[in-house]
């Protein structure tokens, strides 16, 4: 991991668009954006432009993993890579990556180390976009000033497949949302092209490369390592029934979620943070396990869950836990 200490550029008096910015050779990047995208031709612009207009004092670097687009998108990067050559670092895929576990994580490496190198990562799908070109610099304020924090996020617009721009519908940000005890108890509540992050993870656990939903997981890493924080702006717009999760039926999220969380559960190393996925799951069995939960019974309680694991989880999953077993034992 790069040492943070090396960003030693010399702010900008004043904040100014990133494509207009001028850097001594070297420089490393203070925020890098990272953006995922296929088949995004009828919205990349969109979002590229959104990142290309944050005016900041700090340098940017634009990140983006192409899965092997079969339209037009990887085209249209191209056109951006010709205008701004020192801002983009690109990787396009010659296949597509998506759902293929530890081959997309070794994919991304080339793309996640380029993040990495920058102090703060700011999160934009390709089929999202940013409408606050002052964004980047407020979060990064903010994080500057509160080390005890790890991340902010902020509200945005849902765009709906109709064109119609509404308020946001799908997330519920609740009391005391700053812990990662809130975050595991209540679920996603944080919208992705709103995060900006501190780079402080250093590795990722093998159970992430069987995630579905990548952006929870890493906010449930991040949060081990300090607190999380809405700003009060509304500063993106989320794109609904567009993304792969979004156009999923409600089963389909739902073993989703059930997978991403058991994946969790086994890489989480906070013992009560366990408990509380345990109990999102299967409130009930919680409930009835809850009782001889004490210090010197953790075994047992563990030993319980797995048991009904076993007998409620889907059998997927349980291949899936069997296959990480293998891969440490080797």
């Amino acid at each position: 991991m790069i040492d943070h200490t090396s960003h030693n550029f010399t702010p900008l008096l004043e904040p100014i668009a990133i494509s207009e910015q001028v850097w001594p050779e070297g420089t490393l990047p203070f925020v890098a954006t990272s953006t995922l995208t296929f088949n995004h031709e009828s919205y990349i612009r969109e979002c590229l432009d959104s990142i290309l207009m944050q005016k900041t004092t700090f340098p940017v670097r634009i990140c983006i993993f192409e899965d092997c687009s079969t339209d037009a998108t990887a085209t249209i990067i191209k056109e951006y890579i010709n205008l701004y050559p020192q801002l983009f670092y690109v990787f396009f895929q010659p296949v597509n990556t998506w759902g293929k576990g530890e081959f997309r994580i070794s994919a991304k490496i080339p793309f996640t180390n380029a993040s990495n190198e920058a102090k703060y990562t700011a999160f934009c799908e390709g089929d999202d976009y940013w409408t606050d070109p002052y964004k980047l610099q407020k979060q990064v304020d903010f994080l500057e000033a509160n080390e005890e924090y790890v991340l902010t996020f902020h509200p945005v617009k849902i765009l709906k497949p109709d064109g119609i721009l509404v308020e946001d519908f799908i997330t519920n940000v609740p009391d005391n949302y700053e812990l990662q005890e809130t975050l595991a108890r209540f679920g996603n509540y944080i919208h992705t092209p709103s995060v900006l992050y501190r780079n402080v993870l250093k590795s990722f656990p093998k159970e992430i490369s069987l995630s579905p939903i990548g952006d929870f997981f890493i906010y449930m890493l991040l949060t081990e390592h300090g607190k999380i924080k809405m700003l009060e702006d509304t500063m993106g717009v989320y794109r609904f029934g567009v993304g792969i999760y979004s156009v999923l039926s409600v089963s389909q999220q739902t073993r989703k979620w059930n997978l991403t969380v058991t994946l969790l559960i086994s890489a989480i190393n906070n013992f009560e943070i366990k408990k509380v996925l345990i109990g999102g799951l299967f409130p009930e069995i919680y409930k009835s396990n809850a009782v001889v939960i004490q210090k010197n019974k953790e075994i047992s309680f563990l030993n319980k869950t797995k048991r009904n694991f076993k007998l409620f989880l889907p059998p997927i999953i349980f291949i899936v836990k069997k296959q990480l077993f293998h891969k440490k034992k080797i």
